[in-house]
């Protein structure tokens, strides 16, 4: 014995930290469960002794003590002491001593009878820090290795600590009391020798253990563990998503094992408290959330519980959808509801179709329960309709459930576009009166609108997008050939709920006009749905502000307007007569010819649209009237910047669109509207530069400019008169320099072979070759001064140089993709780099097909171009 006495030596020998690890007994550990041996005869041996002293009367009342004191009080029983579950807890958190956490969970099933009043609290943390470790295995010990035999033995504890609290004999309808078959020390087989042995030592009569935890105690444990279910259920998938992993080096044993022992403790729960288990997997739904595979390894874990099929699922979910079972772990903001939905949508994906043709009956009850809740439960609703239709399932149901199919999908599909209308204002017996609701608007109703309704207008946009991603193909599916005259009544309903958000292109608006284009655009795919909106879209094309939209939105009219020209056969014919009859009548509409030219860009920009969303040489018939709509619009009076604008972003579209032996009579046209704009800019920059200022000078331009053709000399001899404005008295006219400039860039940019006539003229504007400047005379030589072609390039960058008195330095360029990508300049000077750039023989081979340095492939210019082009469609929202 040491000098510290008894006491001293037995803390040291239980203490590791005081001797070290390499110094600890080797029988400690059986030390210690011997040691719970002890504490469980002790709990049995008071069990009896009570039992024995309150026979003749009821037991006094003990109240719990949530003291944290670690101090044994007599007035209370053994596991009710603080230290009991403490010691207990402590001893599950230590991973050190994981090899004996099978003795003391052994401890905890086995005291389980003789809990008392602290039933609720010594089941519920116990549990909670049995799946805790459960679940963090994978993460703790991917140094180490754990044997299944400690998973299977921790599972069983954890399906006995349910099966004594949650399922009752006559609840489980014959089920086992115990989840798992084969488990050792099920509580109500533990040690019954011992306890009627000392029973009958006492004199008592043996009784059934489960009597000693009251009713109102279970049902408090119950209650308390089916509220904290959610934890149970990521836990478990945890481990089973780590068990799912081709190399779980971390398990020492079978996996199959463990997994089939998951299902064994999970179904007797699913089956007993079938909306509390489904409630939690919708919580731990919310909980686990969209990333990574944890939603998919949910929806795998309960499609493997065969005691809980499709229809029991079903069934299950119209309970938690009207009446949601009482689970902790969802936070501020999240539905229960809208969570269990979710859940049973994807894992529809999963289910046999044959499945799901058994439970259409239970599904159809549930949908239609659905049409009564706030959004988006009524969205999931749809796309659970929608899951089951991609299926395959209505291709083997009876004419009699088609219909209801259809009729189910009516239902939804008017329920869903009353939210998308909730943000417009109230239609009159003028359908087309109907308009978006401003926030002013909002705000005055604020006091005497409901809350619901106030809920569902926040809603309005994700029903639009809903509707968007399912209608079409939804509809398209369920409906025959010949009953696609059926939906028109259906589809005028959505498009009258639809149609004000694309006639409004304000920024308040733009996420509801993004949604409903993109509705719009998924139903113009579909021929049968062209009457419902081949009217209304063709109106909004036509709309000035039809370009005040994002990219995204104007992505989605693509598709729409492609439709529209593609399979209406006269409306491309109703545009064109649109143009050419502007300006042919004597009586005017228009107040002044400047709104008269207004409508031709307006107009001239619609068909440069039309033409940019149709396929390659689409248009190729219509091009001879393309090109005399153009030229008409060009020999216009007064010439409007606009116009010109329209002009050359068609240019640019129809050499785009169109192939090179279709677009040859119209270069003629090209190569004269540009070199009078680059003569325009030649001339305004003149205006404020000494060189090439003088009459001498310029008379001497125009004459070389007669060597190419006469028409241009007209053109550029006219001055300002005919198009040659200043930007400072016509800020406009930037935006022809900039359309100009891009279609010179483009035609650089595409390869020779798209564009074979370019090349005869491009000398006319790009230098080829060496700078002719020190070429022009040569001191000595006899004869008449000979003075080359100087590029409209290579001038107009020199004189913006002059203007600017400094040296513009040139961009660094990549063979085939065009320089200018802006969509809109304040002043010319922005464009100097590029003509800078543009000015170097280097350029050329821009228009060459020529391999990228390295050999490696060299991207098309054809896509950049059709972005940059795309985005010049644009225009900006003010308001």
């Amino acid at each position: 014995m040491g000098e510290g006495g008894f006491t001293e030596e037995l803390l040291k020998f239980n203490d590791a930290e005081l001797r070290g690890m390499d110094d600890m007994s080797a029988n400690t550990e059986a030390f210690q469960v011997e040691l719970l041996k002890l504490v469980m005869s002790l709990v049995m041996l008071e069990e009896v002794i009570s039992i024995k002293k309150f026979e003749e009367g009821p037991r006094a009342k003990i109240t719990l003590s949530h003291s944290t004191l670690m101090k044994y009080q007599a007035d209370l029983p053994f596991c009710c002491q603080p230290m009991f579950i403490a010691a207990v807890l402590a001893a599950l958190r230590q991973p050190e001593l994981r090899d004996l956490h099978h003795h003391w969970t052994g401890l905890v099933v086995s005291c389980l009878p003789f809990l008392g009043p602290a039933l609720t609290q010594v089941v519920t943390t116990v549990a909670s820090q049995v799946w805790t470790n459960l679940e963090q295995l994978p993460t703790e010990t991917e140094q180490d290795s754990v044997p299944s035999d400690y998973v299977l033995t921790q599972l069983e504890c954890l399906g006995q600590l349910l099966s004594f609290c949650l399922l009752d004999p006559s609840q489980s309808g014959g089920l086992t009391t115990s989840p798992v078959p084969n488990f050792p020390s099920s509580p109500s087989h533990s040690q019954p020798s011992m306890m009627t042995n000392l029973l009958h030592v006492f004199g008592g009569q043996p009784s059934v253990q489960r009597q000693s935890a009251s009713a109102d105690q279970l049902a408090t444990a119950r209650r308390s563990l089916l509220s904290t279910c959610p934890r149970l259920i990521v836990s478990l998938a945890t481990l089973w998503s780590s068990l799912s992993t081709p190399s779980h080096s971390w398990l020492v044993g079978s996996s199959k094992a463990v997994k089939s022992v998951i299902l064994e403790l999970l179904s007797p729960l699913a089956t007993v408290h079938s909306t509390h288990f489904l409630g939690a997997v919708a919580v731990a739904w919310a909980e686990v959330g969209p990333e990574g595979n944890s939603q998919a390894t949910l929806v795998e874990l309960v499609s493997s519980i065969k005691t809980f099929p499709t229809s029991t699922i079903i069934s299950t979910l119209r309970q938690v959808v009207k009446s949601p079972p009482p689970v902790s772990g969802l936070t501020k903001g999240q539905s229960l509801d809208v969570s269990a939905l979710q859940f049973f949508a994807a894992y529809l994906t999963t289910s046999q179709v044959g499945q799901l043709l058994e439970s259409w009956t239970g599904l159809k009850e549930l949908l239609k329960d659905c049409c009564s809740l706030s959004p988006p439960s009524v969205f999931l609703a749809l796309s659970i309709l929608h899951h089951f239709v991609m299926r395959g399932a209505t291709s083997q149901m009876e004419r009699k459930e088609v219909k209801e199919v259809q009729e189910m999908t009516s239902k939804l599909v008017e329920t869903i576009a009353g939210i998308a209308g909730s943000r417009l204002e109230a239609g009159t017996w003028l359908r087309g009166s109907r308009s978006v609701k401003t926030e002013a608007t909002d705000n005055n109703a604020a006091a005497t609108e409901t809350d619901e309704t106030s809920i569902v207008a926040v809603h309005a946009t994700a029903a639009l997008t809903v509707l968007g991603k399912l209608l079409a193909t939804l509809l398209d599916i369920i409906y025959q050939s010949d009953e696609k005259e059926k939906l028109l009544p259906l589809l005028n309903i959505v498009m009258y709920n639809l149609v004000p958000y694309l006639r409004s292109h304000t920024l308040s608006n733009l996420p509801l006009l993004r949604a409903g284009s993109g509705l719009l655009a998924s139903l113009s795919e579909y021929p049968f749905t062209r009457r419902a909106w081949r009217k209304e879209g063709m109106e909004l094309l036509l709309d000035p502000s039809f370009f005040l939209v994002d990219h995204e939105t104007l992505r989605s009219w693509r598709i729409t307007t492609d439709s529209l020209m593609t399979h209406e056969r006269n409306a491309f014919k109703e545009l064109i007569t649109k143009i050419a009859n502007l300006g042919q009548s004597n009586i005017s509409i228009f107040s002044s010819k400047e709104l008269e030219q207004e409508q031709r860009a307006l107009l001239l920009k619609r068909l440069a649209w039309v033409i940019f969303c149709s396929d390659i040489d689409q248009y190729q018939r219509q091009m001879p009237e393309i090109t005399d709509r153009l030229s008409e619009c060009l020999r216009s009076v007064p010439v409007s910047p606009l116009v010109q604008a329209a002009v050359f972003l068609c240019f640019r579209v129809i050499l785009l669109r169109m192939s090179a032996v279709h677009v040859t009579f119209l270069w003629p046209v090209i190569i004269t509207e540009m070199v009078v704009v680059y003569s325009g800019m030649e001339h305004e920059l003149n205006m404020e530069t000494p060189e090439f200022s003088d009459p001498g000078h310029r008379s001497a331009h125009v004459a070389r400019l007669s060597q190419l053709d006469s028409t241009w000399v007209a053109a550029a001899a006219a001055g300002p008169g005919l198009g040659l404005h200043t930007t400072a008295n016509s800020p406009a006219w930037l935006g022809v320099y900039l359309g100009v400039c891009k279609l010179l860039d483009q035609a650089a940019a595409l390869p020779a072979d798209l564009l074979p006539q370019f090349q005869m003229y491009r000398w006319a504007f790009v230098r080829e070759g060496e700078d002719p400047d020190n070429n022009n005379h040569h001191p000595g030589s006899e004869g008449p001064v000979h003075q080359d072609f100087v590029p409209h390039v290579a001038r107009i960058s020199k004189l913006m140089e002059a203007r600017l008195g400094r040296e513009i330095p040139p961009r660094p360029i990549v063979a085939g993709e065009p320089l200018l990508t802006m969509r809109n300049i304040s002043s010319l000077a922005e464009l100097g780099p590029w003509f800078s750039t543009l000015s170097f023989a280097l350029t050329r081979q821009q228009t060459r097909s020529m391999p990228s340095v390295g050999g490696s492939t060299q991207r098309s210019p054809v896509a950049t171009i059709e972005r940059i082009i795309e985005l010049d469609f644009l225009e900006e929202i003010n308001s």
